[in-house]
């Protein structure tokens, strides 16, 4: 299910039993980025790796100068206690 605010829809979504999507709608199609992540026993039930600043400039332009967004965005979406960050 996609969101929409100022900035468009976009979504965030497990990806696999260890992986995360990020994803936004943009010039007519879905784009994204995969986040790594890994499934846990018990609660939280996942840990969500965001890439490290440096790592981060490896992702599309689009999403490039906006890490802090886009983590604010997963983690409103995806949330604890279900879920924990590194």
């Amino acid at each position: 299910m996609s969101q929409t605010d100022a900035e468009g829809d976009w979504q965030a979504f497990h990806d696999g039993p260890h992986g995360f999507r990020y994803e936004e709608f943009r010039e007519g199609a879905w784009q994204g980025i995969r986040i790594d992540g890994e499934w846990l026993t018990g609660r939280p039930h996942h840990v969500i790796y965001f890439a490290s600043p440096t790592r981060w400039l490896d992702y599309p332009e689009w999403a490039r100068d906006r890490r802090d967004e886009i983590i604010a965005r997963v983690k409103g979406k995806l949330r604890e206690p279900d879920y924990t960050y590194e």
